[in-house]
C-alpha cells in the first residue's frame, strides 16, 4: 500500500517537473532567449562542419533583434532580489544583454567573413557569457 502511494507520488513529480523547468522558458524573456540559443546552436553546428555562409547573417540579425527585445523584460529571478538590490541587479542584467548584443555583432562579422574558426571562437565567447548570465540572472 505504501509502495503504491510512493510510486504514485513519484509519477506525479515526474510529470510536473518538466512544467516547472519550462516555466521560465514560457515567459516573453524566455522565448526571446530561446530564439537566440537556437540561432547560436545552428550556426555553431555549421561552423563545426565548415559550412558557414554569408546568408546566415540574417539569422544573426534575428537573434540580435531578440536580444534587443530581451532588454525590455526582467528576469524571473528579479522577484527574489531584495528591493534595495533590485536596481543594481537589473543594471547588471541589462549590461549582460548588451554584451551579448555586442557579441552577436562580432558573430555577424565572422559569419560574413565565412571563416568557420572565427565563428567558433565568437560562439565560444557567447556561450561563456550565457553560462555566466544564467548563473546570475536565471531563476533556479
Amino acid at each position: 500500500m505504501k509502495l503504491t502511494k510512493l510510486l504514485t507520488l513519484l509519477a506525479m513529480c515526474a510529470i510536473a517537473l518538466p512544467a516547472f523547468a519550462r516555466a521560465e522558458e514560457d515567459t516573453p524573456l524566455g522565448k526571446e532567449m530561446d530564439k537566440i540559443g537556437k540561432t547560436i546552436k545552428a550556426i555553431g553546428r555549421a561552423a563545426k562542419e565548415g559550412k558557414v555562409t554569408k546568408d546566415m547573417a540574417a539569422k544573426v540579425d534575428e537573434a540580435t533583434a531578440a536580444a534587443t527585445a530581451a532588454l525590455k523584460f526582467e528576469p524571473a529571478k528579479t522577484k527574489e532580489v531584495p528591493a534595495e538590490e533590485k536596481a543594481k541587479f537589473l543594471a547588471g542584467y541589462k549590461e549582460s544583454v548588451e554584451a551579448m548584443i555586442k557579441g552577436l555583432g562580432e558573430l555577424k562579422a565572422a559569419v560574413i567573413s565565412e571563416k568557420a574558426d572565427d565563428v567558433a571562437k565568437v560562439i565560444e565567447k557567447l556561450n561563456d557569457g550565457k553560462k555566466e548570465g544564467h548563473k546570475k540572472y536565471k531563476a533556479d
